[in-house]
């Protein structure tokens, strides 16, 4: 999975925007299975197995996301999945 940050969601302005060109420690640390690469947020999951990525940048009461998202590499298109979760 890729995710980039992305000026497409808002006109207005950031408080938190992400572009991804380094791993920030918030994601946790970087190793084969998470990085940034080329702008993006690189998640590699084992085959049959899930794999997240949560970020601790901070706390917010009101926010409007905005993520681009790829599946990539996964032997059946409809075995693939992205989700955005929000704790609260």
């Amino acid at each position: 999975m890729t995710a980039s940050g992305s000026s497409a969601g808002s006109p207005h302005s950031f408080i938190f925007e992400d572009k991804f060109e380094t791993l920030d420690p918030s994601w946790d640390k970087a190793s084969d299975r998470l990085s940034a690469d080329k702008g993006a947020l690189v998640i590699k999951a084992e085959p049959g197995q899930g794999r997240w990525a949560i970020s601790q940048s901070d706390y917010y009461t009101d926010a409007a996301i905005c993520v681009d998202a790829t599946v990539m590499n996964v032997p059946d298109p409809n075995s693939g999945f992205i989700a955005i979760v929000f704790l609260v």
